[in-house]
């Protein structure tokens, strides 16, 4: 089940479209005063940079209901007889009508064919945004909050099962959708390490490794325990100082490569036959130039079942061959 939050929409004023009529709704948009949480997250190709591309045929009403959150929109009859939306931010303006099946079947104007999604729901924890203050995002949270506690029995349990949904998000790329699910999981319990874990993994995607190990500093301090957390926990600290940071001083390197130890350490200790963990292992020890033990770990992985890609075995192979059993 694919579900957003995005902000909802205000009517700030009146934009004039020739050949459609006005649908005067008094102070607001009465279909834009709840947020569609069930309307289906764009997959990655109707995605352009974050923006949703529209496609008439293809695009849906209540995605780019979600998707205009920075415009002020009216509802507009054609001449035709189908319904739309005229909408403006006072840069663009864009007409969307739709047809029977609430599938946009024509646009026109000056916002081009990608509308920029919600910005603050792809940073952690909002950004930091006081969503209390907007009288919208504070009835949609406080939706959230009621439906999944009721669903699950538990906000903990609706915020460790909203993590589950962020990391299969995660593992297919999309880190947008992954993101949000994140968010929605803090909202839900800011105090599960998991939440952090995720926040980790989307940056981590996103090869912002530093930020990645602070998000996963954040979770240990929230008593972090699952094994592979930690072995994640352990390649963002080798990324951060071997990728991320190449002019990090010598002794600091060092130091997050004994962190990044420990946690593989701790890791595996919670559960030695893990081949996620050791194969992850065996990444970190590439990255530290520490080529023999990383072909340890690889031969260690393998007995377990992993599988690794053949880019990074060819890499190892180019440092050093592989050792003969």
């Amino acid at each position: 089940m694919k579900k957003i939050a995005l902000i909802s929409l205000f009517l700030a004023g009146a934009l004039s479209v020739h050949g459609c009529t006005l649908i005067e709704f008094g102070s607001a948009l009465s279909e834009f005063s709840r947020i569609d949480r069930d309307c289906p997250f764009p997959s990655n190709d109707q995605l352009e940079n974050g923006y949703l591309k529209l496609q008439d045929g293809v695009t849906l009403k209540c995605q780019v209901k979600n998707f205009t959150h920075t415009m002020s929109c009216v509802g507009v009859t054609d001449s035709t007889g189908s319904d739309g939306w005229a909408c403006n931010n006072g840069k663009s303006q864009i007409l969307f009508i739709f047809d029977e099946n609430n599938v946009l079947k024509s646009h026109k104007g000056s916002g081009g064919d990608t509308l920029q999604g919600s910005n603050i729901d792809q940073k952690p924890m909002y950004g930091g945004m006081d969503r209390q203050s907007v009288p919208q995002l504070k009835q949609a949270d406080e939706d959230l909050i009621a439906g999944t506690t009721k669903a699950f029995g538990s906000r903990e349990k609706a915020s460790s099962a909203f993590v589950d949904q962020g990391i299969r998000y995660s593992s297919t790329k999309n880190y947008a959708a992954a993101m949000r699910r994140f968010n929605q999981a803090w909202l839900l319990n800011p105090d599960n390490p998991d939440v952090f874990w995720g926040f980790g993994i989307v940056f981590h995607g996103q090869k912002n490794f530093c930020e990645a190990k602070d998000m996963i500093d954040r979770a240990i301090s929230l008593k972090l325990s699952n094994p592979e957390a930690l072995a994640d926990a352990g390649v963002f600290y080798t990324l951060c100082a071997a990728v991320n940071n190449p002019s990090l001083d010598s002794a600091t390197k060092q130091q997050y490569f004994t962190a990044s130890e420990d946690l593989y350490r701790k890791a595996n200790s919670a559960s030695p036959n893990s081949h996620y963990i050791h194969g992850s292992w065996a990444t970190a020890y590439y990255w530290r130039g520490d080529y023999a033990r990383s072909w340890e770990m690889v031969t260690k992985a393998r007995s377990l079942g992993f599988v690794f890609p053949g880019q990074f075995l060819d890499s190892l192979r180019q440092k050093m061959p592989e050792p003969k059993p």
